[in-house]
C-alpha cells in the first residue's frame, strides 16, 4: 500500500545560483555590522576611560587649588594678625617702620640714612657726597 522511506541523505544544500551573490551580500553585511558595532563599543570604552581620567584629574586639581587657597588665606590672616598686634603696641612706630620697609621694597637702590635724635635736639645738617658706585 505505499512507499516507506527509511533514510534520506543530503549531500549538499546550495541555494539557487541566481541568489548566491545576494545571500553572500547578506552574510557579509551582517559581519560588517558586527564589526562596526565592535568598533563603536571599543571607541565608546576609549572615550569613557579618557573622560573618567580627565574627571579624576580635574577633581584632584580643584581639590589641590582649594587646599592651596585655604592655606594661603590662613597664612595671610595670621600675617595680618601679627601686623595688627605690632600696630596696637605702638601705631606711630609701626607706621614709620611700614613706610621704610615699603620704600626699601619699591626703591631698592636708594640709600637710606636715619638720624636718631630726640625731638628736643636741634636739627642736624647732613651733607651727603655721592661717588660713583662700582
Amino acid at each position: 500500500a505505499g512507499v516507506l522511506l527509511t533514510a534520506a541523505n543530503l549531500e549538499s544544500i546550495d541555494p539557487p545560483r541566481a541568489i548566491i551573490a545576494a545571500f553572500q551580500d547578506v552574510v557579509s553585511a551582517k559581519k560588517d555590522g558586527e564589526r562596526a558595532v565592535d568598533r563603536a563599543v571599543a571607541e565608546q570604552n576609549r572615550i569613557l576611560a579618557r573622560a573618567r581620567g580627565d574627571a579624576v584629574r580635574i577633581r584632584e586639581e580643584a581639590l589641590g587649588y582649594a587646599h592651596t587657597r585655604v592655606s594661603q588665606a590662613r597664612g595671610e590672616a595670621a600675617s595680618f594678625l601679627s601686623v595688627l598686634t605690632e600696630y596696637r603696641k605702638d601705631p606711630k612706630v609701626f607706621r614709620q617702620r611700614l613706610l621704610l620697609e615699603t620704600l626699601e621694597t619699591i626703591l631698592p637702590d636708594i640709600r637710606t640714612y636715619i638720624l636718631d635724635q630726640k625731638p628736643t635736639d636741634p636739627p642736624t645738617r647732613v651733607k651727603i657726597i655721592e661717588t660713583e658706585r662700582e
